[in-house]
């Protein structure tokens, strides 16, 4: 079997435009939906539904042109990069054209981010679809550097920027690294349960009676109508929280995307109150058989060995179970003062944020950059420390 150039989408500047969203999302959605499916990528952070919503918001803010690479076997898509390309400027001088995989933009703190995010590459053909897709990008000069961000350390994406950098010569460095936690589901939520903690056990089921002796305990599964209101409560609980407001560009984002939702009948926010005041907020969304824990809000109670946001994540993580759910993602990232999502005792993934540099002047910088990092790591280290 050969793999053919199944079309590289290069729109210009018709960055977050219409006609491109239309094109490169619409029209092959359901080729894309497939590959996904099979190739065992996150279904949420790598479907088009996602990453078109986040083209469409950031596209022209990062000045960002679509750069989608797909490759085909007959009508069978078997790879698929969702490349965007976007001149960068370093603090040094240094110019770079970089291709970046969607849902991220590394270096802009303004953006939404996604998570495990992926190459797609059909799993009975990875080798071959690596291989043509790693031609595709070394016969194209026109780019001086490849981001890829939040990508599981142990999928396919390392290893093929690993093949990338052997044929293009090219220096490929790790420049983050962050945990993140999924559950997994399947059985009934008392078996789940069971294998927490005694400490988590009391934080969720204890915090339910507790509650409950106090006073009416319910919760609330907003609907489409009640949406501001549960943004209301969200914004003064992260600004209690975190001393700050919460980014309106996050909010727009993750309205977009829950609207979609939504739409699909799917309950996506919901409110916990006590005494008819809102004490815990969280935002789900789910995709294939896994649900995302994506916002965690909260206010402290007037009880006594009450944590309303855990009570609340478990209110949650039943119903996944009853509703057939396979797994429940917590995402990377911890909690203000601890890692809470560890005691949930699920897998933990690390994932890594990676660049590939083929530019010479970028190779020497920051092959010199990454050399005075170890060295200042090394004079810092702790005595006795391995």
């Amino acid at each position: 079997m050969a793999l053919s150039r199944g079309g590289r989408i290069d729109l210009g500047s018709a960055a977050g435009s219409s006609f491109g969203v239309e094109r490169v999302f619409g029209r092959s959605g359901e080729a894309w939906d497939d590959l996904l499916a099979r190739s065992g990528a996150d279904p949420l952070f790598n479907s088009p539904t996602w990453l078109s919503a986040w083209w469409t918001q950031y596209g022209a803010h990062v000045g960002g042109q679509l750069d989608i690479r797909a490759l085909h076997d007959a009508d069978r898509l078997m790879a698929l990069a969702p490349f965007y390309r976007r001149p960068v400027r370093y603090r040094s001088g240094l110019r770079s054209v970089r291709l970046e995989l969607l849902g991220t933009a590394r270096g802009h703190g303004d953006v939404a981010f996604s998570e495990r995010s992926e190459v797609l590459l059909d799993p009975e053909q990875v080798g071959m679809a690596t291989q043509a897709l790693v031609d595709e990008l070394v016969a194209d000069r026109g780019w001086d550097e490849l981001v890829v961000s939040n990508t599981p350390a142990s999928g396919v994406t390392p290893r093929f920027l690993d093949c990338l950098a052997r044929r293009t010569g090219g220096y490929l460095r790790s420049t983050a690294q962050m945990e993140a936690w999924d559950l997994r589901l399947g059985r009934p939520f008392a078996d789940i349960l069971a294998e927490f903690g005694a400490g988590t056990r009391a934080r969720i089921i204890g915090s339910r009676t507790r509650l409950a002796e106090a006073g009416h305990v319910s919760e609330r599964l907003l609907g489409p109508d009640e949406f501001d209101y549960g943004w209301d409560v969200f914004r003064d609980f992260h600004a209690a929280r975190w001393g700050k407001p919460f980014a309106r560009h996050w909010e727009t984002f993750y309205g977009v995307v829950g609207a979609e939702r939504a739409k699909r009948g799917e309950a996506i926010m919901s409110v916990l109150e006590f005494d008819r005041k809102p004490i815990s907020f969280l935002f789900n969304l789910r995709a294939g058989r896994g649900e995302y824990s994506m916002l965690v809000g909260f206010t402290p109670v007037p009880v006594k060995r009450v944590s309303p946001g855990w009570l609340h994540l478990g209110l949650a993580l039943e119903r996944a179970c009853r509703d057939g759910m396979e797994r429940f993602d917590f995402l990377g990232g911890g909690g203000r003062n601890e890692q809470y999502k560890a005691a949930f005792r699920g897998e933990r993934e690390a994932l890594v944020t990676l660049q590939l540099v083929r530019d010479r002047r970028l190779k020497v910088f920051f092959r010199a950059w990454d050399q005075v990092r170890r060295i200042r790591h090394r004079l810092l280290r702790p005595k006795g420390a391995v």
